[in-house]
């Protein structure tokens, strides 16, 4: 290859990094714009985005800025419910973020001894909370067991676990029915156990996930 054909080689390729704007020249932050929502930073000779609040890197490509998936609804075990300051008790949680709850809710006290229980049992709970405030907006109680049943119904799927004697149901109108379905009907031929959130009445599923690994012994 000559020295022209090369140095011509040399700015296309620059070229075209530059013109992406997510990959840096030689590890530095040159032409890094972090997908216009981070700060591109250099540490040991490697260059990094620290994405803004609400985005995150992509899993590959730390110099790209993704919009985060929302935090609600949040599924995870309690690890301390604190005293009421300020009008709010804190809630911490193991995989998450603090939430908070209000105690001018009605009833706040209470909700804030039963969260306290699940604290004490390590038993995961749902919660949907306001993305600005992090003010628990709801909470429900989860039910983990083997998956014993599953009956097809014109308008959705009957589901039964082998820990509970209820009939749950999850509804074709949920857009998440055929991943939760799909997530079911694995678990039940393998035998693993899920974790499923249902709403106070009428036992309607509105969350299925793998179960959580129990909180580590203090």
């Amino acid at each position: 290859m000559t020295k022209n054909s090369l140095a011509a080689w040399t700015f296309v390729a620059m070229w075209m990094i530059a013109g992406c704007g997510t990959y840096s020249v030689l590890g530095n932050c040159d032409r890094v714009t972090c997908s216009g929502h981070g700060t591109c930073q250099q540490n040991d000779g490697t260059a990094s985005c620290a994405c803004d609040p609400g985005w995150e890197n992509d899993p590959g490509d730390a110099l790209v800025c993704l919009e985060a998936e929302p935090e609600s609804p949040i599924v995870d075990l309690i690890t301390d419910v604190s005293e009421p300051s300020a009008g709010y008790v804190t809630v911490s949680l193991r995989d998450h973020q603090p939430v908070l709850l209000d105690m001018s809710m009605p009833h706040a006290d209470t909700r804030a001894e039963i969260l306290d229980s699940m604290r004490g049992l390590g038993h995961p709970m749902y919660f949907e909370i306001d993305l600005g405030s992090r003010v628990i907006v709801d909470y429900l109680f989860t039910l983990e067991g083997p998956v014993d049943n599953l009956v097809p119904r014109e308008d959705g799927v009957e589901v039964m676990l082998l820990t509970s004697a209820a009939i749950h149901f999850l509804k074709r109108a949920n857009p998440d029915f055929q991943r939760f379905l799909d997530f079911l009907e694995d678990t039940k031929e393998h035998g693993d156990a899920v974790l499923v959130t249902e709403t106070r009445d009428g036992y309607e599923i509105i969350d299925v996930r793998a179960p959580l690994a129990p909180l580590a012994p203090q």
